[in-house]
This record gives structure tokens, sequence and C-alpha cells, in this order.
């Protein structure tokens, strides 16, 4: 309907006007969980690592839109970005870079 930020989404045929683009971005902290809410991806350590879900803000990020639907995510607590420069976008797989690489296999790789 092209009534701005805030309004209902509908779907519709697709005509190309600009306000038919939309992105989804968190807000807010957001826990970076596993499917079953028992691991949580900490960034407090000296790497960033899935531990048990606990409260507290190690295990709290933050989405920063990059561009063309990237986000920087940075931990609350430290300021420090995952993945140091990449930058990320959410898929139904997860977080996965530029490369096509998934937070896991980056957090596997040394």
């Amino acid at each position: 309907g092209c009534a701005g930020a805030g309004s209902p989404v509908q779907t519709a045929t697709a005509t190309g006007a600009a306000c038919q683009q939309f992105r989804f971005q968190p807000v807010g902290d957001a826990l970076l969980a596993d499917a079953a809410g028992q691991l949580a991806l900490d960034g407090c350590g000296r790497t960033v690592a899935d531990r048990p879900n606990r409260p507290g803000s190690c295990q709290r990020w933050r989405f920063e839109h990059a561009a063309d639907g990237f986000y920087r995510v940075v931990n609350a607590a430290t300021g420090r970005a995952l993945g140091g420069k990449a930058v990320w976008r959410i898929d139904s797989t997860g977080l996965v870079d530029r490369d096509g690489h998934t937070i896991a296999a980056r957090l596997e790789t040394p």
C-alpha cells in the first residue's frame, strides 16, 4: 500500500515501486542462540563461542545496517564486531557472510 514506515505489510503484484522494497532488521540487543535455546553466541572471551545460555550482555548482540541487507553484528558488552570486518545477512540457515559462509563455519575456522 506504500503507506510508509510502520504500515502493515501487504502482498501485492510487484510494480517496481521503491515502497515495495523492505528489509527485516533486529532492533535492540539480540540473543544469537541455537534452535533449542540452550547455547548462545558469547563474545566476551578471547574467542567468540557457543556457550550455555545465561543472562548478561556478553551474549547480547546489536545489528548495525551496513549495506544491501548486510549487517555488522556487534557485541553489546565489548563493542567488538562478530567476524572482525565481516558483514552478515539474515538467512533461513542463520547468519551468512558475503562469501556464503554460515556463522557456524566461520567459528570453526581458526
